[in-house]
Order: C-alpha cells, then sequence, then structure tokens
C-alpha cells in the first residue's frame, strides 16, 4: 500500500524536475498532478547498467487522466528525460492510498444524496407575485 512519504523524500529533486521539465513544455496541467503525486523510479533489471520504471502514484481523481489517458504519454517522456534514455523502462501509474480523515465515510454517502439548489427551483408564492 502506498503513502505519502513521512520523512524526506529521496525522489524529491526527480519529481520537482519532472514538474517543470512539463512546465516548460506548456503540459501545466500534468506538470500539477506530478506535484501531488509520489514518484520514484523502480529498479526493474540489471540489463545494460539498471532499467528503470518510473512509479507515479496520483489522487485517485487525477489517475484515468495518467493512466492510459491524455497525459500519460506526457508525463512518461519528461520521466524518461529524468531517467535516461537508454535506462527508462515505462511509467507505472498506482493510486495514491491516502491517509483518510475521520470523516471519509460520511463524505462518500453524502456525495449521493441530492442537494437543493435554490436557483434552480421556484419558489410557488413568487411565481404567484410576479403573474
Amino acid at each position: 500500500m502506498s503513502a505519502w512519504p513521512t520523512d524526506h523524500d529521496p525522489f524529491e529533486a526527480d519529481r520537482h524536475a519532472i514538474a517543470r521539465l512539463l512546465q516548460a513544455r506548456g503540459e501545466a496541467h500534468a506538470a500539477a498532478i506530478v506535484a501531488l503525486s509520489v514518484y520514484r523510479p523502480d529498479h526493474v533489471d540489471n540489463w545494460d547498467g539498471g532499467q528503470y520504471e518510473a512509479t507515479l502514484e496520483v489522487p485517485p481523481e487525477f489517475y484515468d487522466q495518467v493512466a492510459g489517458g491524455e497525459l500519460a504519454v506526457a508525463i512518461s517522456q519528461a520521466a524518461e528525460a529524468i531517467i535516461g534514455p537508454g535506462h527508462y523502462a515505462g511509467l507505472n501509474t498506482r493510486v495514491l492510498a491516502q491517509s483518510p480523515n475521520p470523516d471519509w465515510v460520511e463524505e462518500v454517502v453524502n456525495s449521493l444524496r441530492a442537494r437543493r439548489v435554490a436557483s434552480e427551483r421556484l419558489d410557488l408564492d413568487q411565481v404567484a407575485i410576479t403573474r
């Protein structure tokens, strides 16, 4: 299970570099997602000096945009530039399992309840007055 790093993140500089490179390439949305994510290069093979897979754990609300979505290519290319073209084995995207707040169950259930928006409903007394 993943979680935010508790102490100094040894890959903070790499994550920062990926986000800045994405910004420089005009990919501000992808850069923001990387900034909100946890990054680590995972060693997957010893061939040719080592092969590394970029693992990016993204918040759940952004997962579909990164995992095979429109931002995957941009993030993958930036990660490859940081890891090195001869050592890059691909992008592995996972959902970031954040520590839940104590009210998370109530928040999820409340999102199912209908909400009354005053601008969408007319008060019958107001309709009678305006006629």
